[in-house]
């Protein structure tokens, strides 16, 4: 897309929304009721959106704060890009881990 986005990759505050109700239902299912190859998954596939959140926001804190600078909004060097926004996820830990 022109605007540096993937089509269908947008976050909408609904998007986010969405997301974090899956992950309160996500966090009361008890990975003990759950097969142990796919509770492990489950473990896993948290832990690692957990790390990639963190991963972009820290980038979105980064890019934020060298677009702030002086020299570059003078010299316009961001271009026409969008200022990036933060991804606001609940870290909701699975019940019983």
């Amino acid at each position: 897309a022109v605007d540096g986005t993937l089509p269908g990759t947008e976050s909408t505050p609904d998007a986010e929304a969405a997301e974090n109700r899956l992950g309160v239902v996500l966090a009361g299912i008890s990975p003990h009721a759950l097969d142990p190859d796919l509770a492990d998954e489950l473990v896993d596939v948290t832990d690692r959106l957990s790390m990639a959140r963190r991963f972009y926001n820290d980038a979105v804190r980064d890019t934020r704060a060298l677009r702030e600078n002086t020299v570059v909004r003078v010299l316009r060097l961001a271009g026409r890009a969008p200022m990036p926004d933060y991804v606001e996820l609940v870290d909701t830990p699975l019940s019983g881990t």
